[in-house]
């Protein structure tokens, strides 16, 4: 009797079932949900995000007090500034995973890599200019629970701005995906 699990198809290719082996593994271990997040639970999702940003804020709060804003987002070289860095920093970061998740030749166990270090990089060279968010609920959960939410408008509206950037660079660059990356980004073969 042959053991399997329920959600991966019996396939005749080895490799094939090998690729879609990782990539199943890395979809469910990745920082972000398993792509493709059906719509109804997209906003508990973001939700979650935000929650866990806040719990996060007020550890620090109740381990140190309000200090330094409770490591708020602010920018360091005015709005202007910190605003285009986040933009550039989100549309490199989506544009990395948006290649790294859905691309059939760049899916394996390094794949993670990719955005691991895009993250790394994007933090040594901007955390002066913009602290570096990239991420609205990493920058929303700090700036509710320390009370400064001056500037939090930045860090909530380039992140989505550069998203969609992203999105729209792939489109124009990749055009259609085949269906044989829709079936390694999302694990199923079904």
């Amino acid at each position: 009797m042959e053991v399997r699990a329920r959600h991966l198809p019996r396939r005749r290719d080895p490799q094939g079932s090998l690729k879609q082996l990782v990539s199943h593994t890395r979809s469910r271990t990745c920082s972000g949900p398993a792509y493709p997040l059906e719509i109804e639970k997209r906003p508990f999702y973001w939700l979650a995000q935000v929650g866990g940003a806040v719990l996060a804020a007020l550890f620090l709060l109740a381990l140190f007090g309000n200090v330094d804003h409770l490591g708020a987002t602010r920018p360091h070289y005015g709005t202007t500034s910190a605003f285009l860095m986040e933009l550039a920093l989100s549309c490199l970061l989506i544009t990395v995973i948006l290649n790294v998740a859905t691309r059939l030749k760049v899916v394996g166990p390094n794949a993670a890599l990719a955005a691991g270090g895009t993250v790394a990089l994007c933090g040594l060279f901007a955390k002066p200019v913009s602290d570096a968010s990239m991420n609205p609920a990493r920058s929303l959960g700090p700036a509710l629970v320390s009370g400064s939410l001056e500037q939090v408008w930045i860090y909530l509206a380039a992140p989505v701005l550069g998203a969609l950037l992203a999105v729209l660079f792939m489109a124009i660059l990749h055009g259609r995906r085949d269906p044989d990356e829709v079936e390694a980004a999302t694990g199923d073969g079904s």
